[in-house]
């Protein structure tokens, strides 16, 4: 007689697929699975000799003590190869399933999955085994991802009237529902739906990964036919799944997002967040800039750290300056008035926003110049009058940013009728005379370390403002050779404004830059004095501590340590209440320029045709820039520091992207183009 398994009889080291096992799981933990048996891989193996031609003799008789030992009215035979699935590799619905068939047509049914299995495994059935187990005539069938396979944390519900290999097979759009671990699951057409989420959870919990779990409904009635791992996720995945679903708020509205204040600092350390906080309280370089523009600011806690990455609150943003609106009270997730209450600020402010000129740019140039041309990064000077400093030096940063905020926002308005050109095309001529107004500055930058506001970030300076550099502008100069006179001179000032702003806030950037430079080497020398084993780790001080010289470097290390646990993470653009999607726009080019290359993330970066896909367009992907043709960005806009970086260089950009929304993958031949935002397949 050959070998046949009950479920009572399989145990870890049984020589059946990982299918069958996790059945046998499933019945352990007290679950609803229909009866089966296991036909292992050596009792398969004897069905077909060398040829692949099936021994009827020898089925026949397994059939009959299959019936013999495990009498069904209908049968399932269900693949359980022992190459499926493993966390790596499912191999989904590469082998032959064949459902409700009787006792005489066990046989037949047998054969078909095997011989398909002998093909597909060119004869090596020693990694095949079989699932017989009693067919279900379903009113409900469907699959259940604890987790989204795209690589987000939602578990969604797909299911049909009828029978599953339907679902699974593709045959038919099945209905659909989405929910957050942490959200009340609302009605819905499935029976005990609500406990029946909770078994799905509890799945995921017992196998330590995320399933995708097929079931069936049969009188109100939930079976679970086969659970395996999510093949298209990972450990580090799950574990930022886990950390999200403890975190953020459960069954509250939340809205937070990675702008271009994450882009300062993506990963900030304890010392570089104090430092955000100081520039968006009450009375600090933000709030003093709003209110000489007559704009009434009231700081809100908006900046969020999850896991050891820079979110914005957007809500609470929103409601620092126009406090009668919200997103939260829109489906859409889209600011609207939801109060009387602070109307008439947000009214004012916006009238103010509106109102305030741009054209003082070359004061604003000579403040920033002055301010570079005299900077000692020498100086003796002691932190709090440092940080002092920086403070002050930021309201021009700010204000500089704001002016070229609206000097942009300015001349993508006039060029809204004339399809031609782009605003990247037009920021390419900060290289032509007719619109530079020679606006350089001298800089030393060898005594210069880091990119950005991160006082940890010591990467090598990079200055792509240097008065050698190539001209990238061909496409925006044959434009304005082609204009009318009249068009020319009404765009001029406009054109003008763009480009000075532009280039000045890069300079701002190099005033940033030096002062942190300063602060790290005065906060290196603490930590010297102070005997640190690794002086790197007093950038996990607080800022308090630092002026009241109580630092302590065992408390750094524990804190860095912390720090480190999330260092995998990679979370997404937005967390949001909302389940679906928030609609930010198409992808758009924000430095001109089409380039042909290979979609690389940052870890598979090599010398050669590269285009970089990133999370966030941050200012240290500088050091990138001699590997890549171009750049591919989840976030990031035209006033992105990066941005700026990258047009001075003449290498492509395009923000706004989610590669699931394009027919492109990492490692595919892409094509993009840095002007229109395009990007294509080749």
């Amino acid at each position: 007689m050959m070998q046949i398994f009950k479920s009572d009889e399989i145990n870890a080291k049984s020589p059946v697929g990982q299918k069958t096992k996790n059945l046998k799981k499933l019945i352990d933990w007290q679950l609803q699975v229909p009866p089966f048996v296991a036909l292992p891989s050596g009792t398969v193996s004897q069905l077909v000799d060398r040829d692949g031609r099936i021994q009827k003799v020898k089925l026949e008789q397994l059939a009959g003590q299959i019936i013999q030992k495990f009498p069904q009215d209908q049968y399932s035979v269900r693949s359980s190869a022992l190459i499926e699935d493993s966390k790596t590799s499912s191999q989904a619905g590469q082998f032959k399933t064949v459902l409700n068939i009787t006792g005489p047509e066990l046989s037949q049914g047998i054969e078909e999955v095997v011989l398909q299995a002998f093909r597909y495994l060119e004869g090596e059935l020693n990694l095949f085994s079989i699932i017989i187990q009693e067919y279900i005539d379903a009113d409900w069938a469907g699959i259940c991802f604890t987790r989204n396979p795209l690589g987000s944390r939602e578990l969604i519900l797909e299911y049909y009237r009828g029978i599953g290999e339907k679902v699974v097979g593709g045959q038919i759009v099945p209905q659909k529902f989405q929910s957050f671990w942490t959200s009340q699951t609302p009605k819905n057409v499935l029976p005990n739906i609500s406990s029946s989420i909770d078994i799905f959870k509890k799945i995921e919990d017992s196998m330590e990964f995320p399933q995708d779990i097929e079931w069936c409904i049969k009188n109100k009635v939930w079976y679970f036919l086969q659970t395996r791992p999510i093949t298209s996720l990972n450990q580090d995945q799950y574990r930022q799944f886990k950390y999200l679903d403890f975190v953020l708020p459960p069954d509250q509205k939340y809205y937070y997002e990675k702008t271009e204040i994450s882009e300062i600092s993506p990963r900030p350390t304890i010392f570089t967040q104090d430092l955000l906080k100081l520039i968006y309280r009450a009375n600090g370089p933000v709030m003093k800039v709003y209110s000489s523009l007559g704009i009434k600011y009231e700081p809100r806690d908006f900046l969020k750290i999850i896991g050891n990455e820079l979110l914005i609150d957007r809500e609470e943003e929103l409601k620092s300056l126009m406090p009668a609106f919200s997103y939260l009270s829109s489906p859409k997730i889209k600011p609207k008035v939801s109060s009387i209450l602070g109307l008439a600020i947000s009214l004012k402010n916006l009238l103010k926003f509106n109102s305030f000129k741009v054209d003082g740019h070359q004061k604003l140039f000579e403040q920033i110049k002055n301010q570079i041309e005299k900077f000692d990064l020498k100086k003796d000077i002691d932190f709090s009058r440092a940080l002092e400093n920086l403070l002050t030096s930021y309201e021009l940063v700010f204000r500089t940013n704001l002016f070229t905020d609206k000097a942009l926002t300015k001349l993508a308005n006039v060029l809204k009728c004339d399809k031609s050109i782009t605003v990247a095309d037009i920021l390419t001529l900060s290289t032509n005379s007719k619109f530079s107004n020679e606006m350089n500055i001298n800089l030393s930058d060898k005594n210069l370390w880091g990119n950005s506001l991160e006082i940890a970030d010591q990467t090598k300076f990079q200055n792509y403002l240097k008065s050698n550099q190539e001209n990238h502008d061909q496409i925006a100069t044959s434009w304005w050779a082609g204009l009318p006179s009249w068009k020319q001179t009404y765009y001029q000032p406009f054109i003008s404004r763009a480009v000075a702003y532009s280039r000045l806030r890069e300079y701002g950037r190099w005033l940033v830059v030096m002062h942190i430079s300063l602060l790290r080497k005065i906060l290196l020398l603490q930590a010297e004095k102070n005997k640190f084993k690794n002086l790197q780790l007093i950038f996990f001080s607080h800022i308090n501590e630092l002026l009241s010289s109580k630092i302590s470097e065992k408390v750094c290390v524990e804190r860095q340590k912390e720090w480190n646990e999330y260092n995998n993470f990679n979370l997404p653009k937005i967390l949001s209440h909302n389940i679906h999607p928030i609609d930010r726009g198409e992808p758009e080019g924000v430095s001109a320029g089409v380039v042909q290359g290979q979609l690389v993330g940052p870890e598979d970066l090599t010398k050669g045709s590269n285009i970089l896909f990133v999370k966030i367009l941050s200012p240290d992907l500088v050091n990138y820039f001699d590997k890549v043709n171009g750049i591919i960005s989840e976030e990031g806009g035209m006033l992105s520091h990066l941005a700026i970086m990258a047009r001075e260089k003449g290498l492509p950009v395009i923000v706004n992207v989610q590669l699931s929304n394009t027919n492109c993958k990492i490692g595919d031949i892409v094509e993009i183009n840095g002007s229109t935002g395009q990007i294509k397949k080749l």
